[in-house]
């Protein structure tokens, strides 16, 4: 299985538009599947106009993805690789990680609800400004023996993926939202 990296996803992330229903389909299938337990979660109107997709797997990784008036904020915490915060003491970002971000969108990285300990605890990093043709990140690098996703962004195929799954749910506590986990069987 081969790793991705920040600059593989951002050509297979879609418009705005189809992700936020993508999000939204997450929610409802975890709804339907066990709605004691979810892990993917989609609030509209978040806050005034602004919706807010999340997963948390139970394990320590988690993605958000804001959807802004501004443009969309789409971060990543993968607690087992190596452009983790925590490599350091104090937290520091992967360098590069947040260079770039648009001022429109910058308080998506400063939001306390999105935080940790009030840090963005996030190894992957990708944004779109509303009007912009392509989503865009930091100008993040990786040694051959880095990576920003070990066991997150994988470029093996759906069917593959499935057979190395299971359906766990786990209860998070947020009330309306959603979730479904992926666990390694």
């Amino acid at each position: 299985m081969a790793v991705m990296n920040v600059h593989d996803l951002l050509p297979l992330l879609p418009d705005p538009a189809v992700l936020a229903a993508r999000c939204r389909a997450f929610a409802v299938l975890d709804t339907v599947l066990d709605p004691t337990a979810p892990m993917h979660m989609y609030q509209p109107n978040w806050r005034e106009g602004v919706d807010l997709a999340r997963m948390e797997n139970g394990s320590g990784d988690q993605w958000g993805i804001v959807f802004d008036p501004a443009g969309v904020f789409l971060h990543g915490f993968d607690h087992e690789c190596d452009a983790t915060p925590w490599r350091e003491d104090p937290r520091a970002h992967w360098p590069g990680l947040l260079d770039g971000l648009p001022a429109s969108l910058a308080h998506c990285a400063t939001t306390p609800e999105l935080q940790f300990e009030g840090f963005l605890d996030a190894t992957v990093c990708a944004w779109r400004e509303t009007g912009a043709a392509a989503w865009r990140c930091g100008p993040v690098t990786f040694a051959d023996d880095e990576s920003e996703a070990p066991n997150g962004f994988s470029t093996s195929s759906p069917t593959a993926a499935r057979r190395r799954t299971r359906i766990s749910p786990r209860r998070t506590g947020t009330g309306r939202s959603t979730s479904m986990r992926s666990v390694p069987s």
